[in-house]
């Protein structure tokens, strides 16, 4: 059996830091313009597929 408990574990802020200096302006290294497809399809995917759960998910009600 699993105890459940309604207590929370208190949130502790860390300080992150990141180096970004050596991460390369291109994903594809020497391709700007593949780097920019995939950027993009980064960005368009999520909205594409759920778009596309809701339209599913009311057609086969």
């Amino acid at each position: 059996m699993t105890v459940v408990t309604t207590e929370h574990a208190p949130l502790r802020p860390r300080r992150v830091a990141f180096d970004w200096q050596d991460t390369p302006l291109h994903w594809v290294p020497g391709d700007p313009f593949s780097t920019h497809m995939i950027n993009v399809l980064h960005l368009l995917l999520p909205a594409a597929s759920a778009g596309s759960s809701t339209s599913t998910s009311r057609c086969c009600r």
